[in-house]
């Protein structure tokens, strides 16, 4: 999932990526979800990614580079 406004490319841009890498892109945050993209200004995505992650659902926040490192891997 990719939220917020990312500085390198736009949103579409990096949910192509993900597709391209053999990822599921989701609507919205829930206990499948294994990553969020975070760009600026990401909003309430990132407080239920947070909220999760305090339950101990196993869940990556990446920001923009840490994104385009894992995806290039």
């Amino acid at each position: 999932l990719v939220t917020g406004t990312l500085e390198k490319m736009k949103r579409t841009q990096a949910q192509e990526k993900i597709k391209q890498a053999g990822g599921k892109l989701l609507s919205s945050v829930s206990k499948s979800l294994n990553y969020l993209v975070c760009g600026d200004s990401p909003g309430s995505k990132l407080k239920k990614a947070e909220a999760l992650i305090a339950k101990g659902h196993l869940l990556e926040i990446l920001n923009e580079d840490a994104f385009l490192n894992l995806i290039e891997k």
